[in-house]
C-alpha cells in the first residue's frame, strides 16, 4: 500500500505532537523530536484500518523504522510488532492492551 497522502501522527505522552505525510525512515529522529515525557516507556502503534495495534516498549521502538508505512524492528522478540500501514503512534506510561494476543494468533511468534 502506498504511504503517500496518509499522515503519520505521533501523540500521547510527548512534549510536541507530530503530524507528517512521510511514513518511511528511521523512528529514532522522530521520537527524539517529539521528546517523550518523563515516564513514557511504551507506544501504541496503530494501523490505518484500526484493526491492529501493538504496545511496544520505547527501547525497542527507537530501533525501528517505517518502510512504506510498515513498522520493522530488527531482532524484535515478536512479529506482532511489525504493524502494517501505520498511521498513529501514541506514547504512553506503561503498556496498553494489544489488539491481538500472541497466544491466539499463530503468526505472532518470536522471530528466530
Amino acid at each position: 500500500m502506498n504511504s503517500i497522502g496518509t499522515p503519520l501522527l505521533i501523540t500521547g505522552a510527548v512534549e510536541h505532537s507530530l503530524e507528517m505525510i512521510q511514513r518511511d525512515g528511521p523512528l529514532q529522529p522522530l521520537l527524539e523530536y517529539v521528546q517523550p515525557e518523563e515516564g513514557a516507556d511504551h507506544a501504541s502503534v496503530r494501523s490505518r484500518d484500526g484493526q491492529f495495534h501493538a504496545s511496544i516498549p520505547l527501547d525497542w521502538l527507537i530501533k525501528g523504522r517505517l518502510e512504506n508505512g510498515r513498522l520493522r524492528i530488527p531482532s524484535a522478540p515478536t512479529k506482532c510488532w511489525h504493524v502494517k500501514d501505520v498511521v498513529a503512534i501514541e506514547l504512553t506510561e506503561g503498556a496498553r492492551p494489544d489488539s491481538v494476543r500472541p497466544e491466539s494468533f499463530g503468526t505472532c511468534l518470536p522471530d528466530d
